[in-house]
């Protein structure tokens, strides 16, 4: 064969034959989905109006995203802690009626080892100590001590009991 030939045969092979034609279609051709995307999707998202609604999507996306953070609550609920047949459960019912339980906040709880609670200087120190914890900012209140309802009790009766 002469080199014209060749070249001629070589071209009669690239051009694509019917049956070949529909063997192989452009990408996006072959289903919906990919014409939807080819015709309308990506024509859209590359236009001026496709990416300001992009754009806009994007930052409603992340100001709803710093909201829902502010709005996560810390910590547990007790009474997922405590198992359902248990006595605790009753209880921690029981003390938020009451008004016992302040949701969200920390419990201090100070425990005095080796203090002689009969002594008058101990109890003006626990109570000094007391007023002192309320006049810091970060507490907030009211204190329950079961030495100054003891003490509140006692005074009453004190002046029940008093003679004229």
């Amino acid at each position: 064969k002469s080199s014209s030939q060749v070249h001629n045969d070589s071209n009669a092979s690239s051009t694509p034959s019917p049956s070949n034609q529909q063997q192989r279609s452009e990408p996006g051709e072959s289903s919906m989905t990919g014409k939807l995307f080819k015709n309308y999707y990506l024509p859209f998202l590359l236009s001026n109006m496709g990416i300001a609604f992009g754009m806009i999507f994007t930052l409603g996306l992340l100001a709803l995203s710093i909201y829902g953070i502010t709005e996560i609550k810390e910590g547990l609920d007790l009474l997922d802690l405590v198992p359902d047949d248990s006595y605790a459960r009753e209880y921690i019912v029981v003390a938020r009626d009451y008004g016992m339980f302040v949701e969200n906040k920390a419990t201090l709880f100070v425990v005095f080892d080796e203090v002689d609670f009969t002594e008058v200087e101990s109890q003006s120190a626990v109570i000094d100590l007391q007023n002192q914890l309320l006049e810091e900012k970060s507490v907030a209140g009211p204190l329950s001590s079961w030495l100054s309802d003891f003490l509140i009790w006692a005074e009453v009766c004190f002046e029940a009991f008093q003679f004229d």
